[in-house]
C-alpha cells in the first residue's frame, strides 16, 4: 500500500496521459484500506 500512496503523492500533478495510473493508485488504496478494516472487525 505504499507504494500505490507514493504514485498518487508524486505524480498527484502529473501529464494528463499519466493520470489514469494516479487514479489507479488512488482507488487500491481505498481498496486495500477498506480490506484492512474488514479482516480487523473479524
Amino acid at each position: 500500500m505504499r507504494d500505490y500512496r507514493f504514485v498518487t503523492r508524486v505524480w498527484a500533478h502529473a501529464d494528463p496521459e499519466l493520470q489514469p495510473v494516479v487514479r489507479e493508485a488512488d482507488e487500491a488504496v481505498v481498496r486495500l484500506a477498506g480490506r484492512g478494516a474488514e479482516s480487523r472487525a473479524d
